[in-house]
């Protein structure tokens, strides 16, 4: 397999990049505009050859203190640019000082960029670090000049290097330390000062220094080539983008993406929006869930499948009434919301209903059951085009508490004419557990007869203290029900229970679900499998790891030839239980909760972060491509001082685990940081698409963005 992928935005022609066919000799480009030569090692960022001033990779070039765009012949704070003495005679620093909020080098007191150009800087410290990890540091000698050189581990650059010769730096007017040590700038500071690379035979490091009036020598960097965002308009210029989520075709040509949206103006509240684009990322197609039965009002709770035939089926929420309400303040109006489902070809074209009432209304929630809320809805697609739908009133958690108000689910299969073949109503939601509960939401599967399973999540308030757990509730294709089953016995859960669902391609399906015991406040990861003829096989199998956790996220990945389940978890660890950091695990079972692939029993840890650095566990995804038999991992690694990196590993289901890769560097990619729920990425017939909404200084966007990565 190639390493990695080509970042290409969305409708734009590929950006060369290199992977497993470059050579392993030293490739050296000279940057056009720039006096130095540029190698690329495979990192966010190419390197300079050589030290600024300097004509050769040996030589030490000119020395720079901190922020000082200059040489000269003393280093002293009585020198520095940016220090003056305050009415007792002592020198203060004036700028950069821990009291200006500054982080980061300014563009116009970076000494790189003002001696080759805009395209030209120092490396932050996030980069020299990315540099210490990804290379090999050998100690050795350059022409005769001591130094280190730096060679790539990355895959497709291994073999390219730089040079860093022991250059010391200067002290007043003398030079220090020279062809023994090497002391280079970064661009980040800490609050007592900037970081710097230092090295010596007996070592490497980077510190914060204290004398930023030394001379110390800069190596610069560059940019790769990065095209411009590419932005998908899936709203006009009057809406924002709140969510979205990608589904593929089944035959993967093509990527649905969905999102929802708010106006600009609250009062025309919220639109979903579907979009169909092409492997590369060219827009096929765009539809909008507003049609004339419905206000100017739909919500967030936008769920939506692709059918067998290559069509999507759309249950969203929609207001269709102002209701007066009577109560002890007085009277007031509210919004009454209900269900409408639609089902639009693979050419965007719908198929249900005639203009200009294309959506079918799916459920009337009437009496007690009315919704004031949002209407929740979850759509899975069945084997013959049409659809299973759920969907939930909302009610208010005051009138759960006080008045003992539940709410209500509803199952609806529709065929793919849009035909109601079966509603089945949950009542009171009284579940298994015998509390008086209400449901809160549900996930769905059906089997190869079209019957549906549905996980669905039942919330008991005793006092002041909400207790979740979950009921397999089993249906027939034609609505008959088929029983409900408590799945986590003897647990006393508190608040959610975050349950996933994957198909094991027999007719069953694994489930995983996470949540809170109330025993130790630790999240605890249980995993179920549910058998083609619906008995629950695997039960209560404990996948939590060793330590306790403070929240804990899943991915699956099944092998479709054995049925066996790989369970990707990353889980941060609460302060005081471990070191506060997340972790990234892996292990494989089989239908019965048997272990293959552990460590002693134990998730088997893949990644963890650090004193420096972190996972984030809000964007974190698992991806399986039975063609080539490989679980793709990818995961957000960020840290202090340090932009966030999109990063990936492989895995199978025999325990072998690849080498990380970088996709990108995200900071280079958006303005500052992204929306974190929000980013989200799938792929599509052997290429990775990537969606995003930034987080732009603007506290709400109305862009969001795509890319495709070419495998």
């Amino acid at each position: 397999m190639k390493h990695g992928f080509t970042l290409i935005p969305l409708a734009l022609a590929a950006v060369l990049a290199c992977g497993t066919g470059c050579s392993k000799e030293n490739v050296i480009v000279k940057e056009s505009g720039s006096s130095l030569h540029f190698v690329d090692l495979g990192l966010s960022v190419k390197w300079a050859d050589s030290n600024l001033g300097a004509s050769a990779p040996e030589e030490n070039g000119e020395y720079y203190a901190f922020a000082e765009l200059e040489t000269k012949n003393d280093y002293r704070m009585e020198t520095y640019k940016w220090a003056a003495p305050n009415e007792k005679g002592h020198y203060l620093y004036t700028k950069y000082n821990g009291q200006d909020d500054k982080f980061a080098l300014d563009k116009e007191d970076d000494a790189a960029r003002a001696r080759l150009g805009s395209k030209y800087r120092l490396p932050s410290e996030a980069e020299v670090q990315e540099l210490l990890d990804s290379c090999t540091w050998t100690w050795s000698t350059l022409n005769g000049v001591n130094g280190y050189k730096v060679t790539s581990n990355v895959k497709g650059y291994k073999g390219r290097y730089i040079f860093f010769p022991a250059s010391g730096l200067r002290e007043e007017t003398a030079p220090a330390v020279t062809g023994h040590e090497g002391y280079y700038l970064t661009s980040s500071l800490y609050e007592t000062g900037p970081y710097r690379l230092a090295f010596s035979p007996e070592g490497i490091a980077i510190g914060v220094t204290i004398s930023r009036y030394n001379g110390f020598s800069i190596r610069a960097v560059t940019e790769k080539p990065v095209p411009a965002l590419s932005e998908l308009k899936v709203y006009t210029k009057d809406f924002i983008v709140r969510e979205f989520s990608v589904k593929e075709s089944v035959a993967r040509k093509k990527v649905y993406v969905e999102a929802y949206s708010s106006a600009i103006d609250r009062e025309k509240g919220y639109n979903p929006y579907m979009l169909c684009l092409d492997k590369n990322g060219k827009v096929l197609w765009g539809w909008t869930g507003l049609s004339a039965r419905t206000s100017a009002r739909s919500t967030n709770w936008t769920m939506f499948d692709v059918t067998s035939d290559g069509g999507v089926i759309e249950c969203y929420n929609a207001v269709t009434d102002s209701t007066v309400i009577h109560d002890e303040y007085g009277d007031y109006k509210t919004a009454v919301h209900n269900p409408f489902v639609t089902k639009l070809d693979s050419n965007g074209q719908h198929v249900w209903g005639s203009a200009p009432e294309y959506d079918i209304p799916l459920y009337e929630f009437t009496g007690e059951f009315i919704s004031y809320s949002p209407i929740g809805s979850y759509t899975v697609c069945d084997n013959d085009g049409g659809a299973w739908v759920a969907a939930w009133s909302e009610p208010k958690e005051d009138d759960i508490i006080a008045k003992k108000v539940c709410n209500q689910m509803v199952f609806v299969h529709l065929d793919k004419d849009g035909n109601k073949i079966a509603t089945h109503v949950l009542n009171n939601a009284s579940g298994t557990s015998g509390l008086r509960s209400f449901v809160n939401r549900a996930q769905m599967y059906t089997d190869n007869d079209n019957n549906l399973y549905a996980i669905v999540l039942y919330q008991t308030i005793v006092g002041a203290t909400s207790y979740g757990y979950y009921d397999l509730v089993r249906l027939a294709s034609d609505g008959t029900f088929r029983g409900q089953e408590l799945l986590m016995s003897d647990r006393s859960i508190l608040g959610e229970i975050r349950a996933r669902i994957t198909k094991d391609g027999k007719g069953g399906a694994y489930i995983t679900m996470a949540a809170v015991n109330e025993a130790d406040e630790c999240n605890r990861l249980w995993m179920y499998h549910v058998a083609a003829d619906g008995s629950i096989d695997a039960k209560d199998i404990d996948l939590t790891p060793e330590y306790c956790t403070a929240s804990i996220k899943t991915g699956h990945a099944v092998d479709p030839q054995t049925g066996n389940i790989a369970v990707i978890t990353m889980d941060s660890y609460p302060p005081g239980s471990r070191d506060a950091k997340e972790y990234l695990y892996y292990m494989v079972l089989d239908s019965k909760g048997n272990k293959i692939v552990s460590d002693n029993g134990r998730p088997i840890v893949l990644r963890h972060g650090d004193d420096r650095n972190d996972l984030d566990n809000n964007d974190f995804k698992v991806i399986y491509r039975p063609e080539t038999g490989k679980i793709f991992i990818s995961y957000i690694y960020e840290g202090y001082m340090m932009f966030p990196q999109m990063k990936m590993l492989q895995a199978d289901f025999n325990g072998n685990v690849s080498e990380e890769i970088t996709l990108f560097n995200l900071d280079r990619h958006y303005y500052s940081n992204i929306d974190e729920e929000s980013q989200i990425y799938d792929f599509i017939d052997g290429n990775l698409l990537y969606f995003f909404r930034p987080n732009t200084d603007k506290k709400e966007t109305t862009d969001f963005y795509g890319y495709v990565l070419k495998q």
